[in-house]
């Protein structure tokens, strides 16, 4: 059984007031940009910036969905932790 709701107390997003940075993938067929935006309103008190990564201005021909953290894509790294 999860401790949360019982000894951990539950997660509450409107809570949290960290500088986020949501990264969409252009490419990404399972998560579009649209429902990565969409994740902002559940954090009303954060700072909220969005970040497109394209497969072009990367040199590559396809990122995808779990693209940006293979190896053979490390290129896109710097722009994940910037």
């Amino acid at each position: 059984m999860s401790d949360i709701g019982r000894r951990l107390p539950l997660p509450d997003p409107a809570l949290v007031t960290v500088n986020m940075r949501l990264v969409a993938i252009a490419d990404d067929p399972m998560v579009p940009a649209p429902a990565v935006w969409r994740l902002m309103g559940l954090y009303p008190q954060a700072t909220t910036r969005q970040l497109v990564l394209r497969p072009a201005e990367f040199g590559l021909k396809r990122i995808g969905h779990l693209g940006p953290f293979h190896r053979s894509n490390s290129v896109v790294w710097p722009a994940l932790v910037d």
